[in-house]
């Protein structure tokens, strides 16, 4: 009985003070938010809430954003404001003996695209997966000085998508959700008008990744077929890290502001050959880090 009441009276508290983060917000699901109290009571130093950020590659920026015009080994723009906005999250976590383990992940699955492959290594994937390592080593550098400085008693990991849950494993995933995606998109005329909708809003972004396609004599249906494929290449992509991340206990994303927010949960809108609908997949709490630098 004891132990109940101050389990209460930690939930009071914590709950509150999370929702005063100014740079996370906690999931507005209310599934999603129940989930969170849960795991937050139930964490422990052997099942510690597990917090998944994912980071793109060291593309260039200008600060403000990304301006996709080349890439490097340093810690990522990305990770970065991660950072910045993941750690009163932390250290809110910490004032309440939250046991944790904060993991960011480089995404080192692009390595995998040709385009980008093509783009920014001349098609050369083993020097693309040696600046995504290089980028992993320096953010662990990061992390140990912040974890030491801060003096947090949770633990940071520097990792990547491949190194966390398995090249095959993961690339399986999403070629299987970019099929599913493929089929629905000539099939469903809603889903048809989503990725539209996503790809209209992610225009400003595609114009700066992929500027080719953007030229005057580029024929429109061409430029918007590309860019369809485009979103729904990411969307497989969320998918699977959905899917994964669910895989493990206790398990929470912090997302930057994307389109696919909503995309971690939605395998159970887009099942693979061999899921039963009769299984709902897990569905995973998704925290929103209020900075946008796309």
């Amino acid at each position: 009985m004891m132990v109940q009441e101050i389990e209460k009276s930690v939930d009071r508290a914590l709950i509150p003070a999370l929702q005063e983060l100014t740079t996370i917000s906690l999931p507005e699901n209310k599934t999603q938010r129940a989930l969170l109290e849960r795991y937050l009571m139930r964490a422990t130093p052997d099942r510690p809430l597990r917090l998944f950020a994912g980071s793109c590659p060291d593309y260039a920026h200008d600060g403000a954003q990304y301006t996709h015009e080349g890439i490097s080994d340093d810690v990522p723009f990305l990770t970065e404001v991660h950072l910045r906005c993941d750690l009163p999250l932390l250290e809110v976590l910490d004032t309440y003996d939250i046991p944790y383990l904060y993991t960011i992940m480089v995404a080192d699955v692009e390595a995998m695209d040709s385009f980008f492959c093509e783009r920014f290594t001349d098609g050369d994937r083993d020097k693309f997966m040696q600046l995504c390592r290089g980028s992993m080593c320096k953010t662990a550098i990061a992390l140990d000085h912040i974890k030491a400085s801060r003096e947090l008693s949770g633990d940071l990991k520097s990792s990547s998508f491949f190194e966390e849950f398995g090249h095959g494993h993961f690339m399986e995933l999403q070629h299987a959700y970019t099929q599913v995606l493929a089929q629905r998109y000539v099939q469903d005329e809603r889903f048809n008008a989503r990725v539209s909708a996503d790809t209209t809003a992610r225009r400003p972004m595609y114009r700066r990744m992929y500027p080719h396609m953007f030229k005057p004599d580029i024929p429109f249906l061409q430029r918007d077929e590309f860019l369809a494929q485009r979103t729904m290449r990411t969307m497989a992509q969320y998918l699977a890290l959905g899917r994964c991340i669910g895989e493990y206990d206790h398990a929470v994303v912090i997302s930057h502001p994307t389109t696919n927010k909503g995309t971690y949960n939605d395998r159970n809108k887009f099942l693979l050959p061999g899921d039963d609908p009769r299984i709902q997949q897990p569905i995973v709490p998704v925290l929103s880090m209020n900075t946008s630098i796309y």
